[in-house]
């Protein structure tokens, strides 16, 4: 698809997109706390790794708020970036966590990421899911990993994303 978007669906997106784009802010800055409180500002991996893999419920507790606030943004981000796809008619307002690479890949196509950015959020996105499933085993350095490569590039996607919303006439 690839076609006119009524004024109303064009609005509803550009205010999800507002608000998502408000919320990583807050996001960012909670993980930001959250590893610094308990991680040290360097991430420290010895401490995040023992963390990471107790059974502690304080423990626990230390590492929830980062995995929190990382699901928090990558989570912004895949829906931002569908709310800008509807907006600017590309998409249908129909999705499923199985269309959230093909997605990222139409916004990639459409000018508003950069290949790597695309496959960053692609990659991202993957650790979230299986993160989110408890059958599936993600590392503690892995998701560091993420967490790190999230934060290193997270300000150059927000504002690649929104020249894209800008463009198509819904950006902040």
């Amino acid at each position: 698809m690839s076609g006119e978007v009524s004024k109303a669906v064009r609005d509803v997106e550009a205010s999800h997109i507002r608000a998502r784009l408000r919320r990583l802010v807050v996001d960012a800055r909670a993980l930001k706390a959250a590893i610094e409180d308990e991680f040290g500002s360097d991430f420290d991996p010895d401490s995040w790794r023992q963390a990471f893999d107790s059974d502690d419920p304080a423990d626990v507790n230390r590492v929830s708020p980062v995995e929190s606030a990382f699901v928090r943004i990558v989570n912004g981000l895949v829906e931002a970036a569908r709310s800008g796809l509807i907006a600017s008619g590309i998409a249908e307002p129909l999705g499923t966590p199985e269309s959230v690479p093909t997605d990222l890949w139409r916004v990639r196509d459409d000018g508003g990421l950069t290949e790597g950015q695309a496959g960053l959020l692609v990659d991202l996105s993957q650790t979230r899911n299986e993160l989110q499933h408890a059958y599936i085993e993600v590392s503690a350095d892995d998701l560091r990993s993420a967490i790190s490569r999230l934060r290193a590039n997270l300000p150059a996607i927000v504002t690649a994303l929104n020249g894209w919303f800008t463009r198509h006439g819904v950006g902040v």
